[in-house]
């Protein structure tokens, strides 16, 4: 049987994607605060039944103590989710971290100095389903209310702009997104408008649009830049943000070729074969920590196996 391995987070989908290789792990969920998994119904792994896990991922000081409560001889890991670690309350916590993208691991290492950084993929399969629809812009963006006031403007100032841009997500005026209405914008748009920006994590629902063969225009997100640099869709400012939307708007030549590199970027960075390794690497260094941690080390008075005091 695979190990089990705990997550306490507030993303299902980052959850949902991380449970594709069951042969590697057997992904679990614990609800140890009121913000965790604020979109449970999203969800499509199991709840945590008990079983001791190989390791713990948490994300905030507050699911460090629950793990040290509750699972103190099980390997505990802190998930950043953005690019910048002050991002994440402005304090140090999580002596061992673990990010999905190169750029946030290296400011980690670089702030707070952590005993270990882990790199964990995610992965989609390419498939394009999308055909360019002029003047159909979209975004989603979930709970905007509780966005930085930077991710607001821009949602402000680009609707102010792009009056025809749909903006769907929970608490927005056009609906969370799901069922054939989701399956309708993934195969018909002319772009999908990324409201985040350069301080942004990994960007989930970047990455589903473009492995839908979405065209995907944005400011620098995630590792992006630093694998693709000559990505079409990128842009410095909310104003030539704005101008890539409007060209993929009217500039089906220009839609198609935006789209075809973002497919070239699942393909290349964010393939099932990244997650596999990186989970896999993960996994090898939780085992090793966790004999640390229960001191079955080697004791010439015990023999192999033996427990230090």
């Amino acid at each position: 049987m695979p190990p089990t391995i705990l997550f306490a987070l507030q993303a299902p989908t980052l959850l949902n994607n991380f449970a594709q290789i069951p042969e590697v792990w057997d992904v679990r969920y614990v609800k140890t605060h009121d913000v965790d998994f604020a979109e449970e119904a999203l969800l499509e792994v199991p709840e945590w039944d008990g079983t001791v896990p190989a390791l713990f991922v948490g994300c905030g000081p507050h699911h460090e103590a629950w793990a040290a409560q509750h699972l103190p001889d099980v390997p505990s890991f802190t998930m950043i989710h953005t690019s910048d670690p002050e991002d994440m309350g402005g304090r140090q916590f999580g002596k061992h971290i673990i990010g999905m993208q190169r750029k946030g691991l290296d400011l980690a290492s670089w702030r707070w100095k952590p005993k270990s950084t882990h790199f964990l993929s995610i992965a989609y399969e390419p498939k394009p389903v999308w055909s360019w629809s002029p003047d159909e812009p979209w975004s989603m963006m979930s709970r905007p209310q509780h966005r930085r006031p930077g991710t607001q403007a821009r949602m402000k100032f680009l609707k102010d702009n792009l009056p025809y841009l749909s903006l769907y997500g929970q608490d927005q005026p056009d609906g969370f997104l799901t069922g054939a209405a989701r399956a309708e914008v993934l195969a018909n748009s002319s772009c999908y408008v990324s409201m985040v920006g350069p301080e942004a994590g990994v960007g989930l629902m970047e990455h589903e649009a473009m492995a839908a063969g979405i065209p995907v225009v944005a400011r620098s997100w995630g590792d992006i830049e630093s694998n693709m640099p000559d990505y079409p869709g990128l842009a410095d400012t909310d104003e030539k943000l704005l101008a890539l939307a409007i060209r993929c708007s009217w500039d089906r030549s220009f839609a198609e070729y935006v789209a075809e590199a973002g497919l070239r970027y699942i393909e290349l960075y964010r393939t099932r074969e990244s997650l596999v390794d990186s989970a896999t690497t993960l996994l090898a260094f939780a085992a090793a920590r966790r004999r640390e941690m229960l001191g079955i080390l080697f004791s010439p008075e015990k023999g192999a196996g033996g427990r230090l005091p």
